[in-house]
């Protein structure tokens, strides 16, 4: 009797060691489940986001397609395509050993090769209004600008500007005090810099009489029209001899203008 309940004991016991074996294996295969369903649903959720980009990508290429088509149908024939570039900047090694010259009262600062010579700036009351008129010692370099309204008698219109504007169909215009239309010009480019938009106009760019074929000298010039951020000279060109300050100097020294408070 006793061996019986001997073996019974065993038996069982065995019966409970195997239970707990079974216990732990079907845990242990309930995780490996869970993590198998966890990496499938990530695969899902990964196809899902693959799935919503591509077609994403599918939308904006339609409406990239689709503003393109209507880009082509509102244009006007006739507009002028003017070019347009982004000037860099100038490196500090290339302006080093340029001057430096500070319009305080005008609002902006600007750097030029040391071989021009000295640059001064002369602002002059008009009959009404009034005029700033500069230029580099070997007058290589002339700036000038005008208030809005202005009564100065003569004098060379050019440096009378108050800016520039742009029509809808892209038409260039230099302003004139007293004028809200201003004068039609033909740009030779456009200069983007990080302050502002400079409009180059050549002499004998303008439709009419040119502006800045001073006293018919044959000289070829090139001026960069640009509105200011001076309440009182809301604009202002600057003008170069082409001949000798060729035009992509003339840019850098362009890209060198900053506008002060």
């Amino acid at each position: 009797m006793k061996h019986e309940n001997l073996l019974l004991k065993s038996t069982l016991a065995l019966a409970i060691v195997d239970l707990v074996l079974i216990a732990a294996i079907l845990l242990q295969v309930n995780g490996l489940v869970k993590d198998v369903l966890e990496v499938q649903n990530k695969q899902l959720e990964i196809e899902g986001m693959k799935e919503k980009l591509k077609k994403a990508e599918e939308t904006r290429k339609q409406e990239l397609e689709t503003l393109k088509k209507k880009l082509e149908e509102t244009k006007e024939p006739g507009v002028r395509v003017v070019e347009k570039i982004i000037l860099q900047g100038v490196s500090d090694s290339e302006i080093k050993n340029w001057n430096h010259y500070e319009a305080q009262r005008l609002g902006f600062v600007f750097d030029y090769p040391k071989s021009f010579g000295e640059f001064s700036i002369t602002i002059s009351p008009a009959e009404r209004g009034k005029i700033f008129y500069g230029k580099s010692q070997n007058g290589d370099i002339q700036i000038g600008g005008a208030t809005q309204i202005l009564d100065a008698g003569g004098g060379t219109v050019i440096f009378y500007t108050t800016g520039y504007k742009e029509d809808e169909k892209g038409n260039f215009y230099i302003k004139f005090p007293n004028s809200s239309s201003g004068a039609l010009i033909s740009p030779i480019k456009l200069i983007s810099t990080k302050e502002t938009q400079f409009v180059l106009i050549q002499s004998e760019s303008s439709q009419g009489p040119d502006p800045m074929n001073f006293g018919k000298d044959n000289i070829i010039r090139i001026g960069a029209v640009v509105n200011s951020k001076n309440d009182e000279f809301p604009g202002f060109i600057t003008v170069v001899n082409k001949n000798v300050v060729p035009q992509d100097l003339f840019e850098q020294i362009l890209n060198t203008f900053k506008f002060i408070d």
